[in-house]
């Protein structure tokens, strides 16, 4: 019967190393499930192994390295054929992430073997058919196998940030505190973004119905006006100059193709460094639109950097991750100055407070933190404190938007009635 090499871990984190016979990857997987071992790497033994390889550890023989060791075999024999061109495609929500890491966490902390909880968890009917087959892939290539890390990597619905500390839990035998922690991260973005929408969804909708509405309402009145007898457009100045704009035969078009290129302004300056930059530094000028972009980037560096601490990367290889994820060029061109910054022998807080970026408040905890050799809870405080602030920023916004849209509503609704009236009151007077 075939002998197989495995890495588990057990209920306490521990990594075991040790060999079983079994007809395939799979039965030994089931078999070391049973025994209380959560499989992290299974292969087939080499031709130098015993033919008799003795019975299987218990979970309470751990083995004193936490470092998984290089593949005996051909390197380039345990190359990963890259994923199909659909998996790269597939888009999924950041609240299903959230979902699916957290009930993979339940299930893996109550004992159920790392692949029957991610068939499980993947075998939902809230996913969509497309999400759902590659969640499906997952539990296969475990069962072949491949760690967690690489099967998340082969879907193509995970991030770096998931990958990266997945792999790192896999490597330190903390698993599932990792798992834990990438669920709670992700259920703290996904609020987030909840509160954001929920809180600037009703001026956005205000001034684009109300946009929409006085661009219908001009076309329509200015032919309505102009049907009235006597009436001549320079009686009321301004109306006149606006109904020859509603009238005019380029009105429509030209609204189209002005729409057309401000999207098309807006993607350039997405995709261009310089220009990015440019406008990102005069954005974080203004008083509080400034506020909630630096306290928003704020929060994803510190929340990100805290898990990729806490789960055992190194800092510089955290800040190169960082980069990645978050939104602004001006952040993203800030952490790779502190990474550099960094291999020079600078200190986190100071660099941070160089880039001129990250509020003091922020900058304040990081070298508490620093200071106290406990940066991680310190990033972990930052992190929760940018996500208040955000809500305070985002309330005084609103207080300030909602009586100016409102003002802005009756005043451009009471020079439409005077455009209106005053030709009909001129009219009247003619009788």
């Amino acid at each position: 019967m075939p002998v197989f090499e495995y890495t588990a871990s057990d209920r306490t984190g521990s990594l075991t190393k040790g060999e079983v016979e079994a007809t395939d990857k799979a039965s030994a997987s089931r078999l070391l499930g049973s025994k209380g071992l959560f499989v992290l790497e299974i292969k087939k033994a080499t031709a130098s192994t015993p033919a008799n390889p003795g019975p299987i550890p218990t979970p309470a023989a751990p083995v004193a390295s936490t470092t998984l060791s290089p593949p005996l075999t051909n390197p380039s024999s345990q190359k990963e054929a890259p994923p199909p061109k659909s998996r790269r495609s597939a888009r999924w929500p950041g609240v299903q992430q959230a979902l699916y890491l957290r009930q993979l966490q339940v299930l893996f902390a109550a004992g159920i073997p790392i692949h029957h909880a991610a068939g499980i968890v993947g075998d939902s009917d809230e996913h969509r058919p497309d999400v759902k087959s590659l969640l499906q892939q997952i539990p296969k290539d475990l069962e072949r196998g491949r760690l967690l890390s690489k099967s998340l990597e082969r879907s193509g619905l995970f991030g770096k940030l998931v990958v990266s500390s997945v792999r790192l839990g896999e490597e330190s035998g903390r698993l599932q505190d990792i798992l834990e922690r990438l669920a709670e991260s992700k259920e703290k973005s996904v609020r987030l973004k909840r509160t954001l929408v929920s809180r600037l969804s009703y001026p956005a909708v205000v001034l684009v119905v109300m946009s929409l509405g006085l661009v219908i309402m001009g076309h329509v009145m200015s032919r309505v006006m102009t049907s009235i007898p006597n009436f001549h457009p320079g009686d009321v100045p301004v109306f006149g100059q606006l109904n020859l704009l509603f009238r005019h035969w380029a009105f429509l078009p030209g609204l189209t193709l002005g729409t057309l290129l401000l999207a098309f302004l807006g993607r350039h300056i997405w995709t261009t460094r310089e220009l990015r930059l440019l406008v990102e530094e005069r954005l974080f000028a203004l008083p509080l639109v400034g506020s909630l972009l630096k306290r928003l980037e704020a929060n994803a560096v510190t929340s990100q950097l805290e898990l990729l601490l806490s789960a055992g990367l190194p800092i510089v290889r955290g800040l190169d991750l960082c980069a990645e994820l978050v939104w602004t060029e001006s952040y993203r061109q800030a952490l790779l100055r502190t990474r550099q910054e960094l291999l020079d022998g600078a200190e986190l807080s100071e660099c941070f407070r160089r880039a001129g970026l990250f509020p003091q408040d922020v900058l304040a905890l990081i070298a508490a933190g620093e200071a106290a050799g406990n940066l991680t809870s310190s990033l972990s405080k930052a992190a929760e404190y940018c996500a208040d602030q955000v809500e305070r920023t985002l309330e005084s916004l609103l207080a300030l938007l909602e009586p100016l849209l409102i003002g802005f509503l009756g005043v451009t609704i009471g020079a439409v009635l005077l455009c209106t009236f005053v030709p009909v009151f001129n009219n009247l007077q003619t009788l």
